[in-house]
């Protein structure tokens, strides 16, 4: 079928795209709207002595200049975290809270500690520029590695700034197998933090309807847990607030949660019975927009003496930030250690995870969450492992791939494989990029006076998402075809997609 399920199809909305008709929270046409800009903390970690902002009041076509104090005065608006995490001693993890706007204390740079709402973009930007803040700085934490042994305390909720203490499998039967084992490799890597910079940065604008409700447009990944979130922090019903999400350039992850500054957009709107808009700077963007990984880790494979996985060890110690973010605890964790054995017969898994507080911006989410720190460093691993037993990185592998007759295979984490020919497909990967003919290329490259190398990873995901997600088919009176489905496309193309289970399924014409 040309145009059905995974066949080569020019993309529907591609052409919308390219010739500058996509529409983006930044290009709404909200008459009569006003801008918001957020004034941030200069610094990573300080105590608030006093927010001056009478001159920001001044500046021509200011409307209103909010602190914590009139947004919040008694203290109630926090962002939860929406993963209830247990310690390995059966405890609860840590639950600081994180303000909207900050109090008392600042605990990133960047952090929001006040917010003007004006007639103009750039009569906001300049107010936000006159509002002065006074802040007592204090020692700053930023190394993970070292964070629960620093002197200062970033929430006294957290003693020794340890945000949970989590483990998963038989620590018993990994001591045993790495007693017996005919050789131990081990690894030691920092999978370093990063900001996911999408072409769009984060946006948020909110209007009041006649009907009395908000609504509230955001470049999301999902509208339902902003609009729950949202929705409780303001204290109205859920059913008063709709999230609408137009295109989204961009998303990665970090346009899953729920930030400070939309919050303060539907706050700003439902104050001033008008709508608000705010778009972030590229600055404001590198230093609040949720951070990826930033781990420190420390693994070990036991093998026997044919170079048979015993066991894998796996110590990591994971940067949170500043605050809990509303899944950041589930990344190192449940979501990682989902793919933690890798396409590898182990028979057994000890996978312990410190989650610590850092004077840094919060950590959650990035491409693939948690599975790729995991296959990165246990592929790593296998690699050294290679090296030290002189062994090629096919061979190593070749001997502990599990075997498509051991499907359904259980791994030692818990996750079941129900299907699989991971030699079949490595090797056939090595033929396309012709493996056996590298040594000639190498030498060729070498006597032009190039460097060449060759590498090899095997990489198993584990999806994510809800599974019980519906669709809805109706046939219009015009004789067109609609789709109704609740996943959010951040241009992964689902137009196009849908169209081609329509066109396969039912002989809709594309």
């Amino acid at each position: 079928m040309k145009f059905g399920i995974g066949q080569p199809v020019r993309r529907m909305e591609d052409r919308r795209f390219v010739t500058g008709h996509g529409c983006y929270v930044d290009d709404l046409k909200l008459e009569g709207a006003l801008h918001l800009a957020v004034v941030r903390s200069p610094v990573a970690h300080g105590r608030i002595r006093r927010i001056d902002t009478s001159a920001a009041r001044e500046v021509p076509g200011v409307v209103l200049v909010v602190t914590a104090a009139e947004m919040d005065p008694e203290g109630r608006m926090h962002l939860p975290c929406l993963i209830p995490l247990k310690n390995r001693d059966g405890s609860k993890r840590a639950d600081p809270r994180r303000p909207v706007l900050a109090r008392d204390r600042v605990r990133h740079v960047g952090e929001a500690v006040a917010f003007v709402v004006a007639e103009t973009r750039a009569a906001a930007q300049d107010a936000a520029e006159a509002v002065a803040v006074d802040v007592e700085e204090l020692p700053p934490v930023v190394d993970p590695a070292t964070a629960d042994a620093a002197d200062v305390r970033i929430h006294d909720e957290a003693p020794g700034n340890i945000a949970f203490d989590w483990h998963i499998g038989d620590e018993e039967a990994v001591e045993e197998a790495f007693a017996r084992a005919a050789r131990i490799v081990r690894l030691e890597l920092a999978n370093n933090r990063l900001t996911p910079n999408p072409m769009e940065p984060r946006a948020a604008a909110a209007q009041p309807e006649p009907d009395g409700r908000l609504t509230v447009y955001l470049p999301t990944q999902g509208v339902w847990t902003p609009r729950q979130i949202i929705a409780d922090l303001l204290g109205l019903p859920r059913e008063k607030v709709r999230v609408k999400t137009p295109d989204v350039g961009g998303g990665f992850g970090t346009k899953i949660f729920v930030y400070p500054e939309y919050v303060m957009v539907a706050w700003a709107a439902l104050r001033l019975g008008r709508p608000v808009r705010w778009t972030a700077t590229r600055t404001e963007a590198m230093l609040t927009d949720a951070h990826g990984r930033d781990h420190r880790t420390v693994a070990e494979l036991a093998f026997d003496e044919d170079a048979r996985m015993l066991a894998y060890r796996v110590r990591v110690r994971a940067n949170l930030g500043a605050y809990l973010s509303q899944f950041g605890p589930y990344i190192p964790t449940g979501a990682a250690s989902k793919v933690l054995p890798g396409v590898y017969r182990i028979p057994a898994v000890s996978y312990g995870v410190l989650g610590v507080f850092t004077n840094t911006a919060p950590v959650d989410a990035y491409r693939g969450a948690g599975r790729p720190e995991s296959i990165y460093c246990l592929e790593r691993l296998v690699d050294v492992a290679a090296r030290e037993m002189g062994l090629s990185p096919d061979e190593i592998r070749r001997r502990n791939m599990i075997a498509p007759e051991e499907m359904p295979y259980r791994t030692a984490v818990g996750e079941i494989y129900d299907s699989g020919a991971f030699v079949r497909l490595m090797e056939a990967c090595m033929e396309r990029a012709d493996w056996a003919g590298f040594s000639q290329r190498r030498e060729e490259a070498k006597a032009r006076g190039r460097l060449r190398g060759i590498g090899l990873a095997y990489y198993i995901e584990a999806t994510m998402g809800d599974p019980t997600e519906g669709a809805r088919v109706r046939f219009l009176d015009d004789g067109t075809v609609a789709v109704v489905v609740g996943t959010q496309s951040t241009g992964q193309g689902h137009e196009t997609a849908f169209a081609q289970v329509l066109h396969e399924r039912l002989g809709v014409p594309i």
